[in-house]
């Protein structure tokens, strides 16, 4: 099978940007037209491979590597913000949890319609990710920057939600929560990360608070009962939480403060401190050095 021949004309234009990292413009030059007089002839299929071969061999480890290194840059680029603040409205179905993760702040409002909205650097906006996963328990609302990217913000990112229903918010970064006047059959609040959260003007019949990281809970508001776990070095600080029966198991270093005006049940097998108010009858474990006050 033999090649058309092949104009130099038509050859030069291809050849010389190829040539192009790794040889002088007189070298390029040259070189263009050598091989372009010699594919303009014509060519049996062995020869051909063979004039591959030789071109492999001589210029291919450093083309392919000056062709790479722009792709290589492209997947490790840092992006940085702008500086330039933007917001924008993001559709969201129904849901009732939040995952929160990485460094993005989120306040979560009651109302009767769901909204969301997105805060950030107007370059790094689309890398914000706000959808909603249907699970085996429900949908969750997850809000995290795109996996695999690497970027730096000029100002915090933030997320509004507005919605009417709540049950859970778990968070596994540095992001800090904030859920403003809320009022929820049963809520729970899991902090895996440094982040922090803030529950004001909080009510509800059962509050779980459970935190593995380092992230503190402020918490103000009224709930029947109260159950706070901690595994971590996180405090959690809700002395201004009017409740009824409290429960608290610290295996870690976290210190709680709480009104329980009915019982309190505390188990610590750690260093945390409980230190509590109210009238609530009392029963206490103690296995660690942590210790169970009253003010």
């Amino acid at each position: 099978m033999f090649l058309s021949p092949v104009r130099s004309s038509v050859l030069s234009p291809v050849l010389s940007p190829v040539l192009s990292p790794v040889l002088s413009s007189d070298g390029r030059r040259d070189a263009t037209r050598t091989l372009t007089g010699t594919l303009s002839g014509r060519l049996t299929g062995a020869l051909s491979i063979a004039l591959t071969a030789i071109l492999s061999t001589a210029l291919g480890a450093t083309v392919i590597a000056s062709l790479a290194m722009p792709a290589a840059a492209q997947a490790g680029e840092r992006v940085v913000g702008s500086g330039r603040t933007a917001s924008e409205p993001r559709s969201a179905g129904d849901f009732e949890a939040i995952s929160l993760e990485g460094s993005i702040d989120i306040t979560v409002r009651q109302g009767a319609a769901t909204s969301v909205t997105a805060t950030a650097d107007d370059n790094l906006l689309p890398l914000l990710e706000t959808r909603v996963e249907t699970g085996a328990s429900g949908a969750r609302l997850v809000v995290r920057w795109k996996p695999g990217t690497s970027l730096s913000t000029r100002g915090k990112a933030h997320v509004l939600v507005v919605t009417p229903r709540l049950v859970a918010l778990a968070s596994s970064g540095s992001g800090d929560a904030r859920i403003e006047s809320f009022s929820t059959p049963s809520l729970k609040v899991a902090l895996s990360g440094s982040g922090d959260a803030a529950l004001p003007g909080l009510k509800t019949e059962a509050l779980r608070i459970a935190i593995s990281g380092s992230g503190d809970v402020k918490a103000d508001g009224a709930a029947a009962l109260l159950n706070i776990s901690i595994a971590g070095s996180g405090d959690v600080m809700a002395r201004e939480l009017r409740a009824d029966e409290v429960s608290v198991s610290i295996a870690g270093s976290g210190d709680v403060a709480v009104h329980a005006q009915k019982k309190l049940a505390v188990s610590i097998a750690g260093s945390g401190d409980v230190v509590y108010s109210g009238d609530a009858e009392v029963s206490r474990s103690v296995a660690g050095s942590g210790t169970v006050k009253r003010r």
